[in-house]
């Protein structure tokens, strides 16, 4: 509650709309939200769920709610609506879902359903509604950061994706989120240690609190990739990767190139089948030849 407190004094909305606050109604901290200019209406059981409305442009109408909603079995505190300063505004929190075999999966669906049948009714009321909430479903795959991980999982699946666009065919207009939770971008990471695979990389703790700890790899998919991404390398006409050896002033050139493809082999067979190492250029060819040349000359003298 004090981050929410703290949110509050800096950006001061008229309306904040609450979903899962795991809080029953009496143990809702009405008097420190009051304190900033808020009316508060709640609806909590102390369970997993919990939903609130805060206005300081007037708080009316308060329903807890709403006709036709399904229970599991019985009703959950999903969703409170309320009247604020003319607007109707509703806040709710769809089930997970959990997984698709599941009874939970089914109640997602038809609570999403009930929903439409109920938002439905509240638009031919006087009112503009702003329907406000936790929807638990990704529109589009644009809204999960890996696709690929969420096959066979809830929150994508045609029959959520359609429930939501059956909720924007009543009139409702799906308002985008800003950049904060925009395009997914690329942030590049380097570690001053002997990290070198992803696994090692996902490990890298982001952030501590309260005990618990968020991980690199629980807010994004981690590559390797090249350190200069400057350098555009072709090769016979194809798109290459360049990989610079240079020996040092005491080492020897011809081993040197030796232990070069040696690796190379070792690499190769690591490497998909359409993709091949060459050696494009050898400074020591010329080395080779002038022994050879010189071990000619030297057998016929």
């Amino acid at each position: 509650m004090p981050r929410v407190v703290e949110w509050l004094s800096s950006v001061q909305p008229d309306v904040l709309c609450m979903q899962e606050t795991k809080l029953a109604d009496e143990a809702f901290p009405f008097a420190a939200l009051e304190a900033l200019g808020y009316e508060c209406a709640a609806d909590g059981d102390g369970r997993y769920n919990g939903v609130a409305i805060l206005s300081r442009v007037g708080l009316e109408q308060v329903a807890r709610g709403f006709v036709g909603e399904p229970g599991n079995p019985g009703r959950e505190r999903r969703s409170i609506a309320a009247t604020c300063g003319g607007l109707r505004v509703w806040s709710v929190y769809v089930p997970n879902g959990r997984e698709l075999q599941s009874s939970h999966y089914l109640y997602k669906l038809a609570w999403l359903k009930a929903l439409r049948d109920a938002a439905g009714q509240e638009l031919a009321g006087p009112a503009p509604l702003a329907l406000c909430g936790d929807f638990n479903v990704a529109p589009s795959d644009a809204d999960v950061w890996d696709p690929a991980a969420f096959a066979g999982l809830t929150h994508v699946t045609p029959e959520e994706r359609h429930a939501v666009a059956e909720l924007l065919a009543l009139g409702l207009t799906d308002v985008q989120p800003r950049a904060l939770k925009g395009q997914p971008f690329t942030y590049s990471v380097r570690a001053l240690g002997r990290l070198t695979s992803p696994q090692e990389f996902e490990q890298l703790v982001v952030r501590q609190s309260n005990g618990a700890t968020v991980r690199l790899k629980d807010i994004a998919n981690v590559q390797l990739g090249a350190e200069d991404y400057d350098t555009e390398v072709n090769f016979s006409g194809q798109t290459a990767v360049f990989i610079g050896v240079w020996a040092l002033p005491n080492a020897n050139s011809l081993d040197v190139i030796k232990k070069v493809r040696v690796e190379m082999a070792s690499l190769e067979k690591e490497l998909p089948e359409q993709i091949k190492g060459v050696i494009a250029y050898d400074g020591t060819a010329y080395i080779n030849s002038a022994i050879n040349e010189k071990s000619w000359s030297s057998g016929f003298q």
